[in-house]
């Protein structure tokens, strides 16, 4: 997320909380509420949570092996969006929602709606996921071992970053 407001003291945020916008965590200090200004000289707390490696291996599990049943009641009708649970509502990309008519001027009668949900790219997620756990690594080496297949990928990213395979008391 990026402060919209053109910057003039350079620093974004301070530009778009001054301009009484929502204040940008950007700057916040992790895990923590930050009191940031707005205007009429009130101020509100904003907390920027705590980005690691794991959450986000985590949250990419989530879209990766998302299951587009949930959208969905036990009679097949689309869930309420508001019905949704979070893991749900996030791996949705994008939905619409359109009345749908019968007849046209004073004989127009609304029949229903016309639900669309875009999910995640589930490949595109796995394929995320598999890069992170080292699963796809490139062969660019030209002198790999004759039994590199018979090994760990946990052995492999040692291999690639000391040039031999571990030994018992290097794990």
């Amino acid at each position: 997320m990026q402060c919209q407001k053109k910057k003039r003291d350079g620093n974004q945020c301070r530009a778009r909380a001054r301009s009484g916008q929502e204040y940008c965590a950007l700057h916040a200090e992790p895990g923590k509420a930050a009191e940031l200004g707005s205007k009429g000289g009130r101020r509100r707390a904003v907390y920027r949570p705590e980005i690691t490696a794991d959450n986000v291996l985590h949250e990419l599990a989530k879209l990766a092996f998302f299951d587009p049943r949930k959208l969905f009641n036990p009679d097949g009708s689309p869930r309420h969006i508001a019905e949704l649970d979070d893991d749900t509502a996030m791996a949705l990309a994008g939905f619409e929602v359109i009345e749908q008519f019968e007849g046209s001027g004073d004989n127009r009668k609304h029949v229903g709606y016309l639900k669309k949900f875009k999910i995640a790219d589930k490949g595109q997620n796995l394929e995320r996921l598999g890069r992170i756990l080292g699963m796809f690594i490139e062969r660019y080496m030209t002198d790999l071992p004759h039994d590199w297949d018979s090994h760990t990928i946990e052995e492999k990213r040692f291999y690639v970053k000391k040039g031999h395979w571990p030994e018992p008391d290097d794990e």
